[in-house]
């Protein structure tokens, strides 16, 4: 049998692994392990250890471009032996711009890897093997899409001059407390200290919301588990046609497997909008 690895870049160190439960059943295990480079030049073996169902393998350096081929022999306690292959291509992985509170004009993330490693410590989840800088830039692309036109308040750098819908200006979240804005004393560019209202939890300028953050974590793991899995490519099916007198026109019934992730939804709730009115966007009642 042949695995495709994800893809790894040359300066990373990466751990890989196979499964022999399938092969070995319940009533087998291994006993001993041997990886093997079978073709290309320029990567490591760093290290390997395996468990009475798995094999793991931690890899370094590689040939930009190239794609090389392993191999995995094993003896098992019933006597077996079993050999598994597999490719692993070497190429240079997305590079990463975590917004910083700023307002940069190149961010594509609102999450790191070591924040996304530790949200899904503190929850308990085991982070899917793949290419994390891609799936958490893939999901930042999808809150963003996603939730965009539902923030409150207005990003604090014109178009162009900040990538990311945060952080903003005004914003804040409804978490029950009531504040008094015109209190705040701000100063410089965002002085108002004309603003009457007594609004949530006010989020500072140069704030990422922790929710943010989190919503784009738990993207991320499914962008890990499935990629393209946020934002699929949907074919509109069920096209109806009808005639109303002279006007004829046509419709479609449902709007594909867009995914809806209500965990994402309740980790967002507190900040975004449900009525329109403050800085010319919609706000809470």
């Amino acid at each position: 049998m042949l695995d495709t690895w994800p893809p790894k870049d040359p300066t990373e160190v990466k751990d890989y692994d196979i499964n022999w439960l399938p092969e070995l059943g319940p009533a087998d295990t291994v006993a001993s392990s041997v990886w093997t480079i079978i073709a290309g030049t320029g990567l490591t073996i760093n290290s390997n250890i395996f468990t009475t169902t798995l094999t793991k393998v931690w890899l370094s350096g590689g040939t930009l471009g190239q794609t090389y081929l392993l191999s995995n022999t094993i003896t098992s306690a019933g006597g077996r032996t079993e050999t598994e292959t597999a490719t692993l291509r070497i190429r240079t992985g997305p590079v990463i711009v975590v917004e910083d509170g700023t307002g940069l004009p190149n961010a594509n993330s609102f999450a790191s890897e070591g924040m996304l490693n530790t949200y899904c410590s503190d929850h308990a989840i085991t982070i899917p093997n793949g290419d994390a800088r891609a799936a958490l830039i893939r999901a930042t692309q999808y809150i963003e899409g996603n939730y965009r036109g539902r923030w409150p308040g207005a990003r604090v750098k014109y178009r162009g001059l900040q990538s990311l819908s945060w952080p903003r200006f005004g914003a804040y979240a409804n978490d029950e407390s009531r504040i008094n804005y015109s209190a705040l004393q701000l100063a410089g560019a965002y002085a108002d200290n004309a603003y009457p209202y007594s609004i949530g939890y006010y989020i500072q300028p140069n704030e990422i919301p922790v929710e943010v953050i989190q919503a784009v974590c738990e993207a991320a793991i499914r962008e890990l588990l499935i990629p393209g899995y946020l934002q699929p490519d949907l074919t509109l099916t069920n096209i109806k046609s009808e005639d109303a007198g002279d006007t004829s026109f046509e419709y479609f019934v449902g709007r594909g497997a867009i995914p809806l992730i209500t965990v994402i939804d309740g980790i967002l709730a507190p900040i975004l909008l449900t009525r329109t009115d403050l800085f010319g966007h919609r706000d809470r009642i």
